[in-house]
């Protein structure tokens, strides 16, 4: 099974990396428009947080910390029917070389979830648990 989701993470990784480089004007603008620092708890500088730029997106968690790069935005991640009703709040996709986000805007403003914390091996370099919950945007 680990050999299986090192695999299914280098793939995503090179398709990442490769996509990233014929990022469409749209994709960018996803990027751009989502464009902050968001964080489980915004006034705790130990707290999770993720930068999301035009040209990068950080994880950091404590000490460990990891960066990639844009690769696509998507509005159409669930198909041609609505979102499912936990996501609700869904308005873009945002796919990089190293997870996929969904960008979220509800009454308290914009956030970020990661729908693939289990197959992206996010949880395995960070700590279970660390990266759950809703990222809000903090700037």
């Amino acid at each position: 099974m680990k050999v299986v989701q090192s695999c299914v993470f280098l793939a995503a990784t090179a398709w990442g990396a490769h996509a990233s480089a014929q990022m469409s004007p749209n994709d960018a603008a996803s990027f751009e428009h989502s464009s902050g620092t968001y964080s489980v708890a915004c006034g705790k500088a130990d707290a999770a947080r993720v930068t999301v730029a035009v040209d990068s997106i950080t994880i950091e968690v404590g000490t460990k910390r990891l960066s990639g790069k844009p690769a696509m935005a998507t509005g159409t991640t669930f198909g041609r029917g609505p979102p499912p009703p936990e996501y609700a709040d869904f308005q873009v996709e945002l796919m990089t070389s190293i997870t996929s986000v969904y960008v979220m805007e509800g009454k308290d403003g914009k956030y970020l979830v990661f729908p693939n914390l289990e197959y992206d091996g996010l949880e395995k370099h960070f700590g279970k648990g660390s990266l759950s919950g809703r990222f809000r945007r903090c700037s």
